[in-house]
């Protein structure tokens, strides 16, 4: 009994682990803002999505030049979490 809740405890334990690990794979870690990976994933779905059902899909981009000084402060904020 013990060996079976074990088990279910490191499933969900390792389940939890793998969540975040996909997270961090798509998200910048300081900005929060979805990679280009996550635009790849996101872009192919919709485009999928509008082919079925004979939509058409708009795509707005903006390029966002964050200065070095601005990642600084970022970074500091995130760190003393405000």
């Amino acid at each position: 009994m013990i060996g079976l809740l074990g088990i279910n405890y490191l499933g969900l334990k390792l389940d939890r682990s793998s969540n975040v690990i996909r997270r961090q794979a798509v998200m910048d870690a300081l900005t929060g803002i979805a990679n280009r990976r996550s635009f790849s994933e996101r872009i192919l779905a919709e485009f999928a999505i509008c082919s079925k059902s004979d939509a058409e899909l708009s795509v707005i981009m903006c390029d966002m030049i964050i200065s070095k000084s601005t990642m600084t402060v970022m970074a500091i904020l995130k760190v003393i979490d405000v």
